[in-house]
């Protein structure tokens, strides 16, 4: 049955866009907004889930969709390469370990910020081989122990004060303790797209206060972005989306459908060079960066979609 597209969930995709590069940008700012703009990638993880499971789940669907993640994730990773040998004048030459923690836990080490599309990756295939095994209700079991395992482990940390090296961060930020439950937390959206919008306000209201005092009063050490509110913080600007239903695009839909995921690709490089240019402590890098990374994304597409249809005029 054809269901009419809710463009509200575009116009976040643009949003959390957003709150990832000011995430990623300097500003004196930085630590304040945290609590609010870590909110931003598992929501992203939660809007997969809710797409994915609205239709029917066919693993030849899943898998697809997975192969065409892991293009995009590949394509990334050779930017991000180039990238290397253009700023150390040498190319990246990765050891065993640099390997085995991007194949087992989703440390890409060229930009960092790239684990999201190979975590994603791996979601998808989980997905894909739970469906062919008939075992698809398996997944909220995998997805509640993830959960459960990385705040066990988050809880841990804090309180024994164990030493937070780069190793122990990438390990719990991959397919298993954040693509997994956060893309079920978003299935169960779907049960909570008549919900009054007032209702759902206070909520956001509330989580959001919750995770600013979280960070900022009392300084809590997490083993990774993933923070005792992130979640309820994050399902509930979801849900706000969901139920603010918007029933025409304009140009922030727009934005948002087809620009959201090269911005998340693109970002750290203009936030590189405007940094270089006007340092750390400006306030105004995040939004500077956001829009030309925009603008480039504008192109970028535009000429892909033209060289395509260049090509097809010769098949």
């Amino acid at each position: 049955m054809h269901q009419e597209r809710n463009y509200s969930i575009d116009l976040l995709k643009l949003i959390l866009a957003f709150l990832i590069v000011l995430h990623h940008s300097p500003s004196p700012f930085h630590d304040i907004m945290q609590p609010i703009t870590t909110c931003a990638v598992p929501a992203f993880f939660m809007i997969s889930g809710f797409f994915i499971f609205r239709k029917e789940i066919s693993f030849k669907r899943i898998m697809k969709n997975a192969i065409r993640i892991l293009k995009i994730f590949c394509w990334a990773l050779l930017l991000y390469y180039i990238w290397f040998w253009i700023r150390h004048g040498e190319p990246y030459a990765p050891n065993f370990k640099d390997i085995c923690l991007m194949v087992f836990v989703n440390n890409e080490p060229l930009s960092g910020h790239l684990w999201y599309l190979m975590a994603y990756t791996y979601a998808l295939i989980i997905i894909a081989i739970l469906e062919l095994k008939g075992k698809i209700k398996y997944l909220k079991n995998i997805a509640i122990g993830g959960l459960i395992l990385y705040f066990i482990f988050d809880i841990w940390h804090i309180y024994c004060n164990v030493p937070k090296y780069l190793t122990l961060v990438y390990c719990f930020r991959n397919f298993f303790f954040t693509a997994i439950p956060m893309m079920f937390i978003g299935t169960t959206t779907l049960k909570w797209d008549s919900v009054r919008i007032g209702k759902i306000v206070v909520l956001f209201i509330f989580f959001s206060i919750c995770a600013m005092v979280e960070m900022n009063s009392f300084h809590v050490n997490h083993i990774a972005d993933v923070y005792f509110f992130t979640v309820p913080l994050s399902f509930s600007v979801f849900v706000l989306f969901v139920n603010y239903k918007i029933r025409k695009p304009n140009i922030f839909t727009k934005c948002g459908e087809r620009y959201s995921l090269y911005i998340y690709i693109l970002h750290p490089i203009m936030i590189k060079l405007l940094t270089n240019e006007f340092g750390r402590d400006t306030y105004y890098v995040g939004v500077v960066a956001f829009t030309l990374t925009l603008l480039v994304s504008v192109l970028f597409v535009t000429l892909k979609n033209k060289i395509k249809s260049i090509a097809n005029q010769f098949k």
